[in-house]
């Protein structure tokens, strides 16, 4: 079980994650938190590309939604995982 202190690190570390990601201009949709594992989903956007391209990045799951084919970018920023899904149209 996490204590105050935990959670209180846990929402600091998304806090200055979400201020770096609007800082690029990034459209955060969701924050999920698991226990102290926070994840961070955003719209893919030219500075998914620049993480992808300078390997900050990579490509980890690939698959077929009910919107069609997809594969998910992801990229750790302090402490918290931030993803995103592209389509394969």
């Amino acid at each position: 079980m996490m204590s105050e202190t935990d959670y209180l690190n846990v929402l600091t570390r998304v806090y200055y994650a979400i201020k770096e990601l609007r800082s690029h201009g990034v459209t955060i949709r969701t924050i999920l938190f698991n226990g102290g594992k926070p994840t961070i989903r955003i719209t893919r956007c030219a500075y998914c590309d620049r993480q992808i391209e300078n390997g900050t990045a990579l490509y980890q799951s690939f698959g077929c939604g009910p919107c069609g084919h997809y594969k998910q970018g992801v990229f750790m920023l302090d402490g918290c995982k931030v993803v995103w899904s592209e389509s394969l149209h």
